[in-house]
């Protein structure tokens, strides 16, 4: 998995002994923790409040990231980022079992 190459990565430069997350999912995978428990690092999640809101913030830079690829020339444009938000905020979410897009559960918010 990518997060099992990632902490190979991590781990051939720094020596770890704990990593701390917010819970993040992947983290959590059977795979991730065998290899976390056969290299003797220990994983801490928090019971933050914020968990679920760390996790849409996530979501949120991770389809910006994607939109943009890997044209940094494209990140810069004003009207190219204006677009993306558009289409993000009309899409439908993991974040809300694709159901809803983030504009609809703006309208659906008591305020």
């Amino acid at each position: 998995s990518q997060v099992i190459n990632a902490l190979k990565k991590l781990i051939n430069q720094q020596y770890v002994t704990n990593i701390r997350g917010d819970g993040e999912r992947s983290f959590k995978g059977k795979d991730v923790q065998q290899f976390l428990e056969e290299q003797g690092i220990q994983c801490f999640f928090t019971g933050s409040p914020f968990t679920e809101h760390i996790r849409i913030v996530d979501s949120v830079v991770k389809t910006i990231r994607n939109g943009f690829g890997t044209s940094s020339n494209d990140f810069a444009d004003p009207e190219k980022l204006q677009q993306l938000v558009y289409i993000y905020n009309k899409t439908p979410h993991l974040a809300y079992d694709n159901k809803f897009s983030p504009e609809e559960v703006q309208l659906l918010s008591p305020t």
